[in-house]
């Protein structure tokens, strides 16, 4: 008797809490995967150091565009020496103004160096994007599914607390045994168990996907039905990969591997640096004019071999850049194959086996509150129902995580667009 008493007890206990539970998921606000996905993306720390890394490249841009400094130069020639130069009565001061003149188009091979650098990091930042945006939305769909799962064995309680009170019932008509009433009361108690266990894995799916938002209030709820609606049917999704950053940011490596080949070859070309000044020559208090140049012999240093670099790295950009291209089509068919046949599993369990199944639960509770059935008929019927209840929350995870790496692999999220600080210049 005691037994009985402590079991009823904890089956309460287990009761209020989750009461308390629903009523707090009540209170929270209704969050979109949308409005999941847009906090995700304002939050993320690596999209505005981005932004600062594109703002670097443009400075490089105009950086690069500037031509050499010019600089001064100060001669004193026989300064003091023997014979007729004893003393500073012959010496000469030469002032000369001196200017480096690039030859080869440095100047305008460096600009489109550092151009294609800044492309490349406006590409890396609609990368990380998309990868924020996917993660948000796994995220999300792990709460949705968390959230089913909950609902799921919610119901299997109440369905258990129905049954519970009709063999109570018969217990004080003494119809039925206290064993059998005690055994409905562990069944519900073990349903309660495994859904504040689920509550659980709930509150940490919720916490993963605030973290995301840099946040760790999770006092929100989330609608269900979005991770229950399934299309009417699905086709295989195609897209023109040439266009999506992954390749475009593969593209911009071989642009830049090209620029960089053009710029060390112009290094081989030498510069010339001019000069031109005023020599005063002490003797005769006179001043002469001065001019000349300098430029260095090309015998060692020819920068061949950073040529060749700048080719190797061109080479393996284009590889690179194709084995990118093969595997973004082999993923692409894969999760369309994924999303298929998780949609033909959840259409087949939804549409056919959860209604037999819950026929059966509801002929079962009928024939409990006649006397014709035990709980154990109950129990079995319900537990089949909170199976394919459960068989139909994991296809339908399936199908929208594979779904949402098709929105990656596709970009379906990308946009070229994005603010900058006020502070921030490219």
């Amino acid at each position: 008797m005691k037994f009985i008493i402590l079991t009823a007890l904890a089956v309460a206990g287990l009761w209020s809490g989750l009461a308390h539970e629903a009523a707090y998921a009540q209170a929270g606000e209704m969050l979109s995967r949308e409005e999941a996905i847009n906090r995700a993306v304002k939050a993320a720390l690596t999209l505005q150091s981005q932004e600062h890394k594109i703002a670097a490249r443009g400075a490089d841009i105009s950086q690069a565009g500037l031509r050499p400094n010019p600089f001064l130069s100060a001669e004193w020639e026989n300064l003091t020496g023997t014979g007729p130069y004893t003393g500073f009565g012959r010496s000469e001061v030469s002032l000369a103004y001196n200017q480096k003149f690039e030859r080869g188009d440095k100047r305008k091979y460096r600009q489109r160096v550092t151009t294609k650098n800044r492309e490349i990091a406006k590409t890396e930042w609609r990368l990380i994007r998309l990868n924020i945006v996917r993660l948000s939305e796994q995220a999300y769909i792990k709460t949705l599914s968390a959230k089913m799962n909950v609902d799921n064995f919610k119901g299997q309680v109440a369905i258990f607390k129905q049954a519970l009170a009709t063999m109570e019932e018969y217990q004080n008509r003494g119809q039925t045994s206290n064993l059998a009433v005690q055994n409905a009361r562990l069944q519900l108690l073990n349903a309660a168990r495994q859904v504040e266990q689920l509550q659980n894995d709930l509150d940490v799916a919720k916490q993963e996907l605030a973290n995301l938002w840099q946040t760790s209030d999770t006092n929100f709820t989330v609608n269900t039905d979005e991770l229950a609606t399934l299309p009417m049917s699905v086709a295989n999704t195609t897209a023109n990969i040439d266009e999506i950053p992954d390749l475009k940011y593969w593209q911009d490596q071989i642009g830049l591997a090209q620029e960089t080949i053009s710029l060390e070859k112009s290094k081989s070309k030498q510069d010339v640096t001019v000069n031109v000044g005023l020599r005063y020559l002490q003797g005769t208090s006179d001043v002469a004019v001065i001019a000349g140049f300098s430029m260095p012999f090309a015998v060692y240093d020819t920068n061949v071999n950073n040529v060749r670099r700048a080719s190797s790295e061109l080479s393996q950009s284009q590889i690179d850049q194709m084995d990118a291209r093969r595997t973004i089509e082999r993923q692409l068919l894969l999760q369309n194959q994924k999303r298929a046949a998780a949609f033909i599993q959840a259409r087949q369990i939804k549409t056919e086996l959860i209604p037999e199944a819950k026929n059966t639960e509801t002929i079962a509770l009928e024939r409990l509150q006649q006397g014709l059935a035990n709980y154990l008929d109950v129990y079995a019927a319900q537990s089949v129902v909170a199976d394919f209840n459960a068989q139909l929350i994991n296809e339908l995870e399936r199908f929208h995580m594979a779904e949402s790496e098709i929105n990656r692999l596709t970009a379906k999220y990308d946009t070229e667009n994005h603010i900058f600080d006020a502070n921030i210049q490219e």
